[in-house]
This record gives C-alpha cells, sequence and structure tokens, in this order.
C-alpha cells in the first residue's frame, strides 16, 4: 500500500495502492501510520511523498462514495481530514514529488507539503471536487489556502479545472517542473 526507501536521511513513502492510489481508509491510515512512525524517528530528517507509474493520486475512491452512500461519507470525511491535518502538519520538511496525475485529494496530499516538484508530461493536477459534487473538508480549504497563491486559489475551487505540469507551475500549485526521471532524485 505504501512502499518506503531510507537513504541518507530522507523517508521516502510511495503511494501503491491499486492503479491510481486512490485515498480511500486502509490508505489514509496507512498514510496516518507512516507519518507517525517518521515523525518519532530522528534518523529520518525529511521526507519523500511519491506515486508509482504515471500516477501520484487520483484523489478520493469515488466508487466508494458513490456506494457507501452518506454513511461512508460520515465516516470517510473525517478520516481524511484528519490525514490532510498530519500531512499538513508533519514536523520535518516535506517534498511532494509528484510523478504523474494529482487529483482532487491527491492534489491536495501533494499540495501539503513544503515543496512540490512535477514530473514534465501528461500528467495534471487540480480539485474538480465541484464536478462531481464530493465533500471538500475544512484542511483540504485551508492546504489550498496556504499553499496556492490568493489569486488562483478560487479559481482553482470553483472552476474545477486539472493543469499540465507547466500551467500547475504557472499557477503556483508546483515549485518546479522536471524531467519525470530527475523528479524523484531532485
Amino acid at each position: 500500500m505504501i512502499e518506503q526507501d531510507f537513504n541518507n536521511d530522507v523517508l521516502t513513502l510511495r503511494l501503491a495502492h491499486g492503479k491510481a492510489s486512490v485515498l480511500d481508509i486502509p490508505l489514509l491510515e496507512a498514510i496516518s501510520a507512516a507519518l507517525a512512525e517518521a515523525s518519532a524517528n530522528s534518523a529520518v530528517k525529511a521526507l519523500v511523498i511519491t506515486g508509482t507509474a504515471s500516477i501520484f493520486s487520483a484523489g478520493v475512491d469515488l466508487k466508494q462514495i458513490l456506494e457507501g452512500g452518506a454513511d461512508y461519507a460520515h465516516k470517510y470525511i473525517p478520516i481524511l481530514d484528519r490525514v490532510l491535518e498530519e500531512l499538513f502538519a508533519f514536523d520535518k520538511p516535506m517534498v511532494s514529488a509528484i510523478n504523474g496525475h494529482a487529483i482532487a485529494g491527491g492534489c491536495i496530499v501533494a499540495l501539503a507539503a513544503d515543496y512540490r516538484l512535477m514530473a514534465a508530461g501528461r500528467g495534471r493536477m487540480g480539485i474538480p471536487e465541484l464536478k462531481v459534487g464530493v465533500p471538500f473538508p475544512s484542511s483540504a480549504f485551508e492546504i489550498v489556502r496556504f499553499s496556492v497563491p490568493r489569486s488562483q486559489a478560487q479559481t482553482l475551487y470553483y472552476r474545477a479545472s486539472t493543469y499540465l505540469p507547466e500551467e500547475a507551475l504557472a499557477r503556483g500549485l508546483v515549485d518546479e517542473v522536471l524531467p519525470a526521471d530527475e523528479v524523484l532524485a531532485a
């Protein structure tokens, strides 16, 4: 679910949960546990979070949200909110190595990092929740408000668009765009 690699004081957490690393309850709980372990480990000086293949994370598990209805959403949203807060408040430097698509909750996870690198190419980044009617926890709003230039935040929320790497850079969603094979090493 999460692959870990520790090298030169840096812990890399690779989201490896199915094809798209959707943020379902098991993955969120695994992220939470990995963050707690990394925080408690004095050998870890920094954290990198990345995805697998060409997807960082496709965000919430829409199929599960729709199938589970209100009962699932009432259980899911508080867990999502808590894990987003844990990411955002992580007590060591954190970098998002965005290897591909970072959509919806995946975008918020990426934005929670202190620095964001994105692979050049066809990967898209954005928060299209309004298009599909998924609830947006308050922590996600705060992460966007803090991480994205004010002039871009409302557009990001209300247009529900996704952006290719160069436009994500121009809009302040990422700090750098690099060739795909250089993102993780950087």
